[in-house]
C-alpha cells in the first residue's frame, strides 16, 4: 500500500531508478509517518475506530478484537485490512487461532493517534480491559504488560506474583527485574511474595538489603503457615550468608530451621522444587563455608536425587558440583571426580557463574592434588577476576587456598604466606574458623619452607585448633598432622612426629585419590625413622613413596623441603633393596594399597625439587 501511494507520485521513466535507489530511504522515518497518516485518513470511520482501539494489543485476535473494539464481530474488519494489505500480517498459534499483527512502525503510529484521539481516562479503560480479557485466558503475561500499562499496580502486581518464580527458574530474569521495576516500594513490601521476587531480581548484588528482605518474608510467610514461600525464603537466605561471609552462628542458625524443615516434611509430594533448591543451598553453605562437610555432602546427594525426579538437570549440575567441593574438602578425590563426571553433560553447565566458577575451583583442586600443578594454574586463570566481576565473594576463600598451594609448588614460599595472610584477613570478616584454619596451615606450611620451625609449629597448632570441631575433615587433619610431625624433627621431638604419622596410615584413614599425600608421609616417616635410626622401617616407608609417586605429574613436593628432599636423596640405609615381601613397616598395617610391597627390581629415582 504504502509503496503503491509512493510511486503514484513518481514519473512512470523514473520508477525503476526510484525503486533501486531513493525507495528504501523513503521508507523511513518522517516520510513513513506521513504515509501512515495517509492511509489512515483514507479509510472509513469504522474501519479508523477498529485501528485505534485494536491498536491497544500487540497482537490481535479476533475474540479480543470483538470484546475490546465494540464494534461486533471483528472478523470482517480484519478481512478488509487484510484485503487492502493495510500493513497487516497473520499467522497460525499453535492451538489454531488466526493472530493478526500490525507492521510495528504502523502499530506505533496508530498507538500515538490513539492518545491524540481518546481522553487518557479512555485509553487506561481500554488497557485495563486488555489485561482482563488475557488474564481470563490464562496469559498472564499479556495481561501484566496490559495492566503496567494502564497503571493499575494492584493487578500487575499479582501476575507478577503469579508468574514470577517460573520466569526466574527459565532465566528470564530481564522481564521480571522490568516489571519489578514498575512496581512501587510500598506494593513490593506488602507482599513477601514480591520482597522474595525483589531478592531474585538483585540476587548477587543485593548485599545486606537482600537478607533484610529475606529475613522479613520469612518471617510473613511462617505467619501465613506457607510452607513452599518458607522454603524459598530459607534457601535464598542461606544462599545471602554465604555470599556475605554472614558469622557462622548466625548461618548455623538458618541452616538447622533448613534442615528442621525438611525433615518434617520428608515424603511430602508437595514443593518439590522449593525442597530441591533448599537442599542444595544447605548443601553449598554447609561446604563452602566449611561448617559440616559430610552434611553438606548428604544435602547435596538428596538435592540431586530430587532434581533427577522432576527432571531440573539445572538444579542437579549445582548439586553434582558441590558434592565434588565437598569430595575435595573430605579428601575423597575419585569421588570427586565421579561427580564432576556427573556434572560434565549437562547443558546449564555456564548458565549460572556462581557454578561454573566453583566447577573450575574443584578440577584445580584435583589437578593440584594429583601433582599437575601447571594444569591447576591454567585452570585458575582469569578466575580472581570472574570472583570479583560477579561480586561471589563466598568463593575467595578456596581461590586463596588453592593459590597458596600453587605458590608453594612453585618453591614461591613468600607468596604462600601472602596469601595465607588474605586468608586471615577474609576469616576474621566473616568469623569463620574453618578459614581461619586453612589461613594458619597455609602460613604454617610456608613457615616450615623457610626454616621457621617454631613458627611453623605456633601456627600448625593453631590450624589444628581451629579445624577441630570439623571431624569430617580428615583429609585437613592429615594436612596439619603431616606439618605437624615435620616441625617435630627439627624441633629435636622425632618420636612426637612418629605418633602424628602412624595413624594416618591405618585403614580407616585411607582416603582414595590421594596418592601423592600418602607418599609424602611416608617420606616423612622414612625420615622420622631414619632419625630415630630405624634403618630397616625408614627404608620401607621410602620404597612405599617411590612406588606412589609413578603416578605423579609433576616432580614437585608440597610438604617436605629442600633440606629434607637432600637428606632423602644420599641414599637409603644398608643398600638400595626394597624390603622382603612380608616386611610392613612400623607405621601400620596396608592402607589404600600404599604398604604392600612392589615387585622385585629396580626402584624408581627419588623425586628431587
Amino acid at each position: 500500500v504504502l509503496l503503491g501511494a509512493m510511486l503514484e507520485r513518481i514519473p512512470p521513466d523514473t520508477r525503476v531508478r526510484y525503486l533501486t535507489s531513493q525507495a528504501p530511504a523513503a521508507l523511513n522515518g518522517d516520510v513513513l509517518a506521513y504515509f501512515s497518516e495517509t492511509v489512515f485518513a483514507a479509510q472509513p470511520e469504522s474501519i479508523q475506530t477498529f485501528l485505534l482501539r485494536s491498536a491497544v494489543l500487540d497482537v490481535v485476535t479476533v475474540e479480543n478484537a470483538t470484546r475490546l473494539c465494540g464494534l461486533g464481530d471483528a472478523q470482517p474488519f480484519l478481512d478488509k485490512l487484510m484485503q487492502r494489505h493495510l500493513f497487516i500480517q497473520v499467522f497460525e498459534a499453535r492451538d489454531g487461532r488466526r493472530l493478526y499483527r500490525y507492521n510495528h512502525l504502523f502499530h506505533s503510529f496508530l498507538r500515538a493517534r490513539l492518545g491524540e484521539g481518546l481522553e487518557p481516562a479512555e485509553v487506561v479503560a481500554l488497557e485495563e480491559q486488555a489485561g482482563d480479557l488475557f488474564w481470563e485466558h490464562g496469559d498472564t503475561e499479556q495481561a501484566i504488560v496490559h495492566y503496567l500499562r494502564a497503571s493499575k499496580e494492584a493487578k500487575a502486581a499479582a501476575g507478577v506474583k503469579k508468574i514470577g518464580l517460573d520466569l526466574f527458574i527459565r532465566g528470564r530474569q530481564t522481564d521480571l527485574a522490568d516489571w519489578l521495576g514498575r512496581l512501587t516500594e510500598a506494593t513490593l513490601k506488602k507482599d513477601p511474595w514480591l520482597r522474595l521476587l525483589g531478592v531474585l531480581n538483585r540476587r548477587i548484588r543485593g548485599g545486606h538489603h537482600n537478607q533484610e528482605d529475606l529475613l522479613a518474608a520469612l518471617k510473613q510467610f511462617r505467619s501465613e503457615k506457607n510452607r513452599r514461600g518458607e522454603l524459598l525464603a530459607l534457601a535464598f537466605l542461606i544462599e545471602s550468608g554465604v555470599l556475605l561471609g554472614t558469622e557462622v552462628a548466625r548461618q548455623q542458625e538458618w541452616m538447622d530451621a533448613a534442615e528442621a524443615l525438611l525433615l518434617e516434611m520428608r515424603g511430602s509430594l508437595h514443593y518439590l522444587y522449593a525442597r530441591t533448591l533448599l537442599w542444595l543451598q544447605l548443601g553449598i553453605g554447609c561446604i563452602v563455608g566449611g561448617m559440616d562437610v559430610a552434611r553438606g555432602c548428604a544435602a547435596c546427594r538428596k538435592a540431586a536425587l530430587l532434581a533427577d525426579q522432576m527432571g531440573a538437570t539445572a538444579l542437579r549440575l549445582n548439586a553434582m558440583v558441590g558434592l565434588g567441593l565437598g569430595e575435595v574438602y573430605k579428601g575423597d578425590f575419585q569421588a570427586a571426580k565421579e561427580a564432576l563426571a556427573a556434572a560434565a553433560t549437562s547443558e546449564h553447565r555456564n548458565t549460572y557463574p556462581e557454578y561454573r566458577i566453583l566447577d573450575r575451583l574443584v578440577h584445580a583442586e584435583l589437578a593440584l592434588h594429583k601433582g599437575a600443578h601447571r594444569a591447576a594454574a591454567g585452570i585458575l586463570e582469569g578466575v580472581a577476576d570472574e570472583i570479583e566481576s560477579f561480586g561471589l565473594v563466598f568463593l575467595y576463600p578456596v581461590y586463596l587456598d588453592l593459590c597458596g598451594w600453587l605458590a608453594i609448588a612453585n618453591n614461591d614460599f613468600q607468596s604462600a604466606r601472602q596469601h595465607g595472610h588474605q586468608l586471615e584477613d577474609v576469616a576474621a570478616l566473616a568469623a569463620n574458623p574453618h578459614y581461619e584454619g586453612l589461613a594458619y596451615r597455609m602460613m604454617a606450611l610456608a613457615s616450615y619452607h623457610f626454616g621457621e620451625y617454631d613458627l611453623a609449629h605456633q601456627q600448625v597448632t593453631a590450624a589444628r585448633e581451629r579445624f577441630a570441631p570439623y571431624t569430617d575433615l580428615a583429609f585437613h587433619g592429615a594436612h596439619t598432622s603431616l606439618i605437624l610431625a615435620l616441625t617435630a624433627r627439627h624441633r629435636g621431638t622425632p618420636a612426637e612426629g612418629l605418633g602424628l604419622l602412624k595413624p594416618l596410615l591405618q585403614p580407616h584413614c585411607a582416603m582414595r585419590g590421594q596418592s601423592r599425600l600418602l607418599a609424602e608421609i611416608h617420606l616423612a616417616l622414612s625420615l622420622t625413622f631414619q632419625d630415630l635410626g630405624a634403618d630397616a622401617d625408614a627404608n620401607a616407608h621410602l620404597w612405599s613413596a617411590r612406588r606412589l609417586f609413578n603416578d605423579a605429574k609433576e616432580a614437585t613436593y608440597l610438604f617436605l623441603s629442600g633440606a629434607d628432599i637432600r637428606q632423602l636423596s644420599g641414599g637409603e640405609r644398608n643398600g638400595p633393596h626394597p624390603p622382603p615381601a612380608d616386611h610392613h613397616p612400623t607405621g601400620g598395617g596396608p592402607a589404600d594399597g600404599a604398604l604392600t610391597s612392589p615387585t622385585i627390581g629396580s626402584p624408581p629415582p627419588l623425586l628431587v625439587v
